[in-house]
């Protein structure tokens, strides 16, 4: 039976059917009473071409949809860019129409004689000025005090703290240990010994960081002046400062700086013991 079936649905002829049919308002029943031609021949068309026609018609319909929503879409887009576009348009123009009347009112003061009245609105910032210079004064008193009580001196060394001096050696920082040496200064050559109001008195400086060592003031130049002196842990320049002595303020007229490791460790004997001459 079943072969017979598949042979008489083999010579069936196929069915055409167009978008009249496809739209036409009608029902199920109707559809199976409608005949369509085919090949010359009319036949009626069963319920399964039915059933194919009603899912044609459903998928048509749900794409015309489909496609009238995107649509809408498209134009509800449009008509809001267009909308952003005037609102930007706007806003540019209001723009220029404040900066014109800002020029013309700025002309206006300046020809009526008001612009002094305006320039009193820069009092505001000039009181901030005076804050900012208040805070910097502060801030330098502060420096000077620091300074009077010695916060870079000996008190506030963290490496009088053991811990601490082992800590900055064994992390490289630090080159080599405190020790203590014995300085002798000795005399100073090659400078103007004289001034307008006669002899001028000197004096020499010599310093470790905040290890120093000062001699009496001299006119001759001839100091022969010793004190030991303490060379603390991570003081790498040595400091020698010859000064005049004046009245009111000292100046200083030469400098020659030493490194402490460079210049005098790694040298050993050929520096320690010796009388050393800088220039």
């Amino acid at each position: 039976r079943l072969m017979w079936c598949f042979a008489v649905l083999a010579f069936l002829p196929k069915v055409h059917c167009d978008r009249n049919t496809l739209t036409a308002p009608a029902s199920l029943k109707d559809y199976a009473r409608v005949a369509l031609r085919t090949d010359g021949h009319m036949e009626a068309i069963d319920n399964f071409h039915v059933d194919n026609l009603q899912w044609i018609n459903e998928h048509l319909s749900s794409e015309l949809d489909r496609q009238a929503r995107e649509l809408a879409e498209a134009r509800r887009l449009v008509h809001r860019r267009s909308i952003v576009e005037q609102h930007q348009l706007a806003l540019l123009q209001s723009n220029a129409s404040l900066g014109a009347a800002s020029d013309q009112a700025h002309q206006l003061a300046s020809s009526s004689g008001m612009l002094p009245l305006m320039m009193m609105g820069g009092m505001g910032i000039g009181k901030d000025l005076l804050k900012v210079c208040a805070g910097c004064i502060c801030i330098l008193v502060l420096l000077k005090l620091c300074g009077k009580i010695g916060c870079g001196g000996r008190r506030c060394d963290c490496r009088r703290c053991k811990c601490c001096a082992r800590a900055l050696i064994d992390a490289g920082y630090d080159e080599f240990e405190g020790f203590d040496v014995v300085v002798t200064v000795h005399s100073v050559g090659d400078i103007a010994k004289d001034g307008l109001l006669g002899g001028k008195e000197f004096k020499v400086k010599l310093s470790f960081g905040w290890s120093k060592f000062e001699t009496f003031g001299t006119k001759d130049c001839k100091f022969e002046q010793t004190k030991p002196l303490e060379v603390p842990q991570g003081a790498c320049y040595c400091t020698v400062e010859l000064y005049s002595l004046g009245k009111l303020k000292d100046s200083k007229i030469a400098e020659y700086v030493l490194e402490t490791k460079k210049d005098m460790l790694d040298k050993g004997d050929e520096f320690f013991g010796t009388k050393q001459k800088l220039k």
